[in-house]
């Protein structure tokens, strides 16, 4: 929770410095600390506690929505942020190639 306090401290400090744009190194960084942190924050935070309110269908929606915060952070802002860098990483490429997808 530490961890999604501050990546959300730290993308509106950044708005507000008009010091980011959707691609500097900054924002991408930021963006996937805190969609990784939410949605690890997701996944543990529903399966833990126990919510009479919440059913266990709704749990697995919840933590679905964790896994594609990860995802969305991995697959798609990583490459982003490696491209910056010089850093050839296509993660999509490499899944379609082990699954002959092409």
């Amino acid at each position: 929770m530490i961890i999604l306090k501050l990546a959300v401290s730290v993308q509106f400090m950044l708005i507000l410095l008009k010091k980011q744009s959707i691609t500097s190194i900054e924002f991408l960084i930021s963006e996937m600390v805190f969609k990784i942190s939410l949605g690890i924050f997701l996944i543990i935070f529903f399966w833990i506690n126990k919510i009479s309110e919440i059913r266990g269908s709704d749990k697995v929606i919840i933590g679905f929505a964790g896994v594609v915060l990860i995802y969305d952070a991995v697959y798609i802002n990583l490459p982003h942020v490696l491209d910056l860098y010089g850093i050839e990483f296509r993660p999509l490429e490499l899944i379609h190639k082990l699954f002959g997808l092409d």
